[in-house]
């Protein structure tokens, strides 16, 4: 066998320009990690020019010094393709290349691909092929594993939601073909924000997999699970009753329930809930299928968890998403077109019992004009993920109208989803740092119970703001579960008691002590306080003797366009 480049000389990289093209093509052959053959039908003999002695496979190949020894060591589906594609080149273009598995040492396996030219005597009959031989195994797994993800999901091993909806869409294809009933299951792990709080997102995905395991135990044989989200599964029930679901979903829930999971934490308990849904003629496709799984499983989710909510299907409930996609639409038309605007609420000082800030509310304007309450289209930009641009729009309509009235004073609401996405906030905070000068004369609100989802965070965040001057506010104060120790590491400047304990404050000891409590509570660390939903002069005369600071409410007026500030000058 031929010598490599660097047995043949000791400065190779110096002799490899003096050398000729042969050992230049070796060398190439070499780095390629491929052998050259020279197969010979008389004798049978097999001479092997060149072979990357670095890569096993290759190796154990150019050490077989026949055609037949080197036949054994092919599996026999390979040998089968092999001697297919030399029939075909024969007849054809001489030319072959052929892939197969390789057995060499103790039973070690290698994917090696074989491309050749094939010489005829006079005859027309095989007399020799000069061939390429290189390993292929890792292009091999590489190319497995991409198969493998195209339909299973990597961590839990079941189908992937591309692989489950398909399995979906044949499934109403029996039902609208068969009139064969079928039934779709969503399966959601309960409380996987506080497992990862408390354990760690490492034991939430052990977690998720286990589940996964046990959920797969408790189904039947033509039943059929993948993992369509984080902590969701989806399982198709071929060819069954509502009743039958119904009994596959107890099963899975007293499957996950009955017995604590083993963690690398130690053993956790938790719960699932799930959503189900009837695959009948009212079903038209997958789409919809998980779409009505999904409502269902987040009503379970309201109702208590560990249980399961049965969607049917009702005009009402149609009429009312064809309702939610137009004023979707309706949402994404206003913000393509400026139709977000401001209405400002009066803030009264209970002192002089006049503005002393606004707060800017938003509302839509419809295409005739008309003003539409945040009431009825925030819910749903929550929902359909349009909340962060409409927080956004806000808080560039507010910065604009504070540049233009410097000696307005001005609040603002953050939605939950928009304060609890870090790069929103850093986007925030960037733009008001770069309108510094506004900054003084704003309030940032946020909710109680938001600012308490994460307490750390936010405390971070409140710093942030009021590092660039910025005054925060706490919302709803009261409606949560505040300690003096949170209110404390919040370090807010204002806090808004939660209008419902305002409402009927006249007639209610309870609500009256309950205000009397929070309003010494927030003056104890320094904390302006508002009472909102003021509607009455006698609501506004008893705040006043709580040592209330500043109201609001309907009974100083409600929001307005324009600049109501211009009325009380």
């Amino acid at each position: 066998m031929a010598k490599s480049i660097h047995q043949l000389v000791p400065d190779a990289a110096h002799a490899l320009a003096d050398s000729g093209d042969l050992v230049r093509i070796r060398a190439a052959l070499q780095s390629a990690g491929e052998a050259v053959y020279d197969w010979a039908s008389e004798g049978d003999q097999l001479n092997w020019v060149e072979g990357h002695h670095d890569v096993d496979a290759v190796a154990a190949a150019s050490a077989h010094p026949s055609g037949q020894d080197f036949l054994k060591c092919i599996e026999e589906d390979g040998r089968t393709a092999r001697e297919r594609a030399i029939r075909t080149a024969i007849l054809g273009t001489r030319v072959f290349q052929t892939e197969y598995q390789f057995i060499y040492g103790a039973n070690q396996v290698s994917w090696l691909e074989e491309r050749g030219t094939c010489f005829l005597d006079q005859d027309g009959s095989l007399d020799r092929i000069v061939g390429i031989v290189r390993d292929i195994t890792e292009q091999k797994k590489r190319e497995s594993r991409l198969a493998y993800l195209a339909t299973y999901d990597e961590l839990t091993g079941h189908l992937n939601r591309a692989r489950l909806c398909e399995c979906l869409n044949e499934a109403l294809t029996q039902v609208h073909r068969f009139e064969q009933p079928g039934g779709y299951l969503v399966v959601g792990l309960d409380g996987l924000g506080v497992i990862n709080e408390s354990h760690g997102y490492d034991i939430a995905d052990e977690l998720i997999l286990h589940m996964g395991e046990r959920i797969s135990l408790a189904l039947r044989r033509n039943d059929l699970m993948g993992r369509i989200a984080g902590n969701k599964f989806g399982v198709v029930l071929p060819n069954s009753s509502e009743d039958e679901m119904r009994l596959v979903a107890e099963r899975l829930l007293d499957a996950v329930r009955a017995t604590p999971f083993d963690t690398k934490a130690g053993k956790v308990i938790t719960t699932i809930s799930i959503g189900a849904v009837v695959l009948d003629e009212n079903v038209q496709s997958s789409q919809e299928a998980m779409g009505r799984a999904q409502e269902a499983v987040d009503n379970a989710k309201r109702n208590g968890r560990d249980c399961c909510v049965v969607h049917h299907f009702s005009p009402d409930s149609i009429a009312l998403r064809l309702k939610n996609r137009e004023t979707a639409d309706a949402i994404v038309s206003a913000l393509n077109e400026d139709r977000m605007v401001l209405v400002y609420q009066p803030i009264i000082s209970s002192g002089d019992g006049k503005p002393e800030m606004y707060e800017c509310l938003v509302r839509m304007r419809r295409k005739d004009g008309g003003l539409v309450g945040a009431g009825e289209f925030i819910p749903l930009a929550e929902q359909m993920g349009l909340i962060r641009l409409i927080d956004q729009r806000v808080l560039k309509l507010v910065i604009a109208e504070a540049r233009r009235t410097p000696e307005i004073n001005f609040t603002f609401n953050i939605s939950g989803h928009s304060f609890r996405d870090g790069p929103w906030m850093s986007h925030l905070i960037d733009l008001l740092g770069e309108n510094a000068e506004v900054c003084s004369r704003l309030v940032v609100e946020i909710t109680e119970t938001l600012a308490l989802h994460d307490l750390e965070e936010s405390a971070a965040v409140v710093r942030r703001l009021r590092d660039i001057g910025c005054r925060v506010a706490i919302d709803d104060f009261g409606a949560g579960f505040t300690s003096f120790k949170n209110l404390q590491r919040l370090e807010v400047d204002i806090v808004k008691i939660d209008g419902a304990f305002v409402k009927g404050l006249i007639e209610s000891q309870a609500n009256q002590l309950f205000v009397k409590t929070l309003t010494a509570l927030a003056k104890n660390f320094g904390c302006r306080v508002i009472a909102e939903w003021v509607e009455t002069e006698a609501e506004a005369d008893l705040l006043r003797d709580f040592g209330i600071d500043l109201l609001q409410g309907f009974y100083f007026g409600a929001g307005e366009v324009g600049q109501p500030w211009n009325k009380w000058r």
